[in-house]
């Protein structure tokens, strides 16, 4: 029987604990305000998607059945359409939302981890206040680690990884409403039902959500024991859970089979996925123990399926799954640790692998909760009674983690700087550094150094599309023509629907005054993606270069449609309508 804790601390030590997390976090992610969108998916998400400009009804029923970026996540473009309402596409205010997120997500940390603390009372120290000042304690380091970690900067830094912000609020949420029905003395269905509706929402910020079902299953074995007393009852209420979980599972399949994400095992073999999801488990919390070497991409190496830093992480992982299991009946919340760990990382530990990399920073936002809530309650255990100890070890810790974000944030401060850290952490075979880094370059004006990391990029990696593209713009701003023209049409050949390599190619055209070839070009971008406005507005330039003001004008408009901020456009559109007044064409 759980020995129940009478409060006694007064509020404002609850409030400290609660509110220094959240306020360090603010002060270490600060700078990172002044940060710019990077061209890892920032572009295709926030910068070219003429969908969140307006919130018409065309765009809202966008959002709820787009697989756009090969995900469903409705609420996450809700968000960032919210965003650009306030600030148009000034990074700042983009980076100050996740930032809110992220703070509002670490302060429900803290009241998480002392629920939690509170129903696992039986490891803590004994009965009275010093065990009452452990839980808040532990709480605190908690939300410390989770706050400040710099592994989380990713999740925050990134202003498209707005979805892992917003999917974490909805799921702890849930969780903390699912840790009140079920330990009342008498369940509510009206909190079971709250718990699901925050499960669809959190689903609708990220399919990462859909291991909620079996984390409740967890909780019900530990801390609440229910498995014991209420079993049948355990498993008939989450029934609609997996209903919704089964259903999102097959909705996510599709949106990411329609965005060409699934890698075959023909690319990929069952070995290496087999190999690398136990390194995963190893690496991400050797990260979180010393968070060095942190980048954006760990890309996929098949070299390393049977290295040596494989198989050690490899026995490392086993040795830490035998150590749980083996202790289970001793410590309970060891086990119970493990299995939230394993559980919300299953969907992203590559059996099913989806993109280029072997890991990411950003899969481990949720499952470092519970290592994270372990290492707080072990080292407030521990330190416990010492008046000036835990205090002086919990600002060290604040200082080592909160000067290692601010470090990590400013790898995050422009595409140049982000790959170019990528590259010195990873300086692996991939092209995908090496042709992201050249867009930034190109953007930044560096056409030389664009082109030879372009080039580098195409001699990884031949068949990439993107890197031909990306190599296409550049000679075509040095006034490269017919090399330019080659190097589109290799990317147009490699990749057919694509809209915007589509648009680069006819563009190309125009610049070598063919306009029919140009025109046809166009036509074909518009039909990969009717919501492509760069597309209307170069055959709107056509038209108007060809004396159809009139036609252009009408065309023009189509682009103001999708994009009503675009300058250029507006400008392209009174000069059509000030031609078409006074040629009467």
């Amino acid at each position: 029987m759980r020995t129940e804790i009478k409060p006694h601390l007064k509020s404002w030590f609850y409030g400290a604990a609660a509110s220094i997390p959240v306020l360090l976090t603010i002060l270490a992610y600060w700078p990172s305000l002044g940060n710019h969108f990077t061209n890892w998916d920032d572009t295709e998400a926030i910068l070219w998607n003429p969908h969140i400009r307006a919130l018409t009804p065309h765009n809202l029923h966008w959002m709820w059945t787009t697989f756009h970026l090969g995900n469903w996540i409705p609420l996450t473009w809700l968000s960032l359409a919210l965003d650009y309402r306030v600030g148009k596409l000034d990074p700042w205010v983009y980076h100050l939302d996740n930032l809110f997120w992220h703070c509002l997500n670490t302060l429900l940390v803290f009241f998480l981890g002392v629920r939690l603390l509170k129903l696992a009372v039986k490891i803590g120290p004994p009965e009275g206040k010093g065990r009452e000042e452990w839980v808040v304690w532990a709480a605190f380091l908690t939300a410390l680690l989770f706050g400040l970690h710099p592994i989380h900067v990713e999740s925050v830094a990134w202003a498209t990884e707005r979805k892992d912000l917003l999917y974490a609020f909805f799921f702890l949420l849930s969780l903390w409403v699912y840790l009140d029905y079920a330990s009342g003395p008498m369940p509510k269905a009206g909190k079971l039902t709250a718990c699901l509706g925050l499960f669809l929402a959190a689903l609708g910020a990220k399919p990462m959500a859909v291991t909620l079902p079996v984390v409740f299953l967890i909780v019900d074995a530990w801390p609440l024991g229910r498995f014991q007393t209420q079993r049948p009852k355990v498993f008939l209420e989450k029934i609609p859970f997996f209903l919704v979980a089964a259903f999102s599972v097959a909705l996510t399949s599709a949106a990411q089979s329609s965005a060409g994400s699934v890698t075959g095992l023909a690319v990929v073999p069952l070995d290496y996925r087999a190999m690398n999801l136990l390194h995963s488990l190893a690496f991400y919390l050797g990260k979180m123990i010393y968070p060095a070497g942190l980048a954006a991409l760990y890309p996929i190496d098949l070299r390393k399926t049977f290295s040596l830093d494989y198989v050690f992480s490899s026995l490392a992982a086993v040795w830490i799954f035998l150590v749980c299991v083996l202790s289970r009946k001793k410590l309970p919340g060891l086990m119970a640790a493990l299995a939230y760990y394993l559980v919300t990382l299953a969907p992203v530990l590559g059996i099913v692998q989806v993109g280029s990399q072997c890991a990411a920073d950003r899969y481990t936002y949720l499952p470092s909760l519970a290592p994270f809530l372990l290492l707080g309650a072990a080292s407030a255990r521990v330190m416990a009674g010492r008046r000036w100890v835990l205090p002086l070890a919990a600002g060290a810790l604040a200082a080592f983690l909160g000067l290692g974000t601010l470090h990590q944030t400013q790898t995050w401060k422009d595409t140049v700087t982000l790959w170019g850290n990528v590259l010195r952490v990873n300086p692996r075979n991939c092209e995908i550094p090496h042709a992201n880094l050249a867009d930034g370059l190109m953007e930044a004006g560096n056409l030389e150094g664009a082109l030879v990391e372009f080039n580098r990029a195409i001699a990884i990696d031949p068949s990439a599309a993107y890197p031909h593209d990306g190599k296409g713009m550049a000679l075509l701003r040095q006034g490269k023509l017919e090399a330019a023209e080659g190097e589109l049409k290799t990317a147009v050949q490699l990749e057919p629907k694509n809209a915007r390599y589509l648009c680069h190619l006819g563009m190309a055209h125009v610049e070598m005054k063919k306009p029919l070839d140009a025109l046809a070009e166009f036509q074909e971008s518009i039909l990969a993606d009717p919501d492509f406005a760069e597309a209307y507005h170069q055959v709107g330039l056509i038209h108007l270069g060809g004396g159809k003001p009139g036609i252009a004008r009408e065309v023009f408009q189509k682009a103001l449609d999708l994009d009503p901020d675009n300058g250029r456009y507006r400008a392209d559109w009174d000069a059509a309508t000030q031609n078409q007044v006074e040629t009467g064409k």
